[in-house]
């Protein structure tokens, strides 16, 4: 579903799935990863749609608020979790990884919530 000026709520979920599932494969040894993949928040491509678009429109909104900040927050464990990883910490990253995972669920909550508030607005 695309509303709020053509922001995919359902693909942006999907992409967020999908990364968090490639960090998981990392910790698994099942795939490689360099640092530089662990994108700022504002280069991903929900970063780039809340900071052009997001929260212009609906940054007033308790929840764009909660998911600017969750969003940062999974960007710095992303982070966090390589270079854990990269220094042999293997317990500490998957520490990391769990509160990424509680971090991860919220956003797609908050997307949710916008998606419903945002189709509402629009009816």
């Amino acid at each position: 579903m695309v509303t709020c000026d053509g922001f995919d709520f359902s693909g942006a979920k999907k992409k967020h799935l999908t990364w968090k599932m490639k960090i998981r494969a990392f910790l698994d040894g099942k795939r490689t990863m360099l640092q530089g993949e662990a994108l700022s928040h504002n280069e991903c491509e929900l970063g780039q749609w809340l900071f052009s678009v997001g929260l212009r429109m609906l940054g007033k909104n308790p929840l764009m608020v909660e998911l600017d900040q969750k969003h940062q927050k999974l960007h710095a464990l992303v982070k966090q979790i390589l270079d854990l990883k990269f220094a042999g910490k293997v317990e500490e990253s998957e520490e990391a990884y769990a509160v990424l995972l509680q971090t991860s669920d919220r956003i797609v909550s908050l997307l949710d919530e916008l998606e419903v508030s945002t189709k509402r607005k629009a009816a």
